[in-house]
């Protein structure tokens, strides 16, 4: 499904990701069924997962290390 100009007009003039991704499920459920609705939903909830997984596997190896760092010296 494409994203068109109908579909942002009700968008706010600089919309954050939160706006974006509600307006989106907003204009999917009166479109898909509701199984595949779910699984839209639940897709989103991973995505989310795993970017949040990212950031904090990255901030936590950074900090690991430097305690190794300190137990080195």
């Amino acid at each position: 499904m494409q994203m068109t100009t109908a579909m942002c007009s009700d968008l706010p003039p600089s919309p954050t990701i939160d706006d974006v991704f509600r307006h989106i499920v907003l204009c999917l459920s009166g479109k898909i069924s509701a199984e595949l609705f779910g699984e839209v939903l639940d897709q989103i909830d991973l995505d989310a997962g795993a970017q949040a997984g990212l950031a904090g596997g990255s901030s936590s190896g950074v900090q690991r290390r430097e305690h190794d760092d300190e137990d080195d010296s």
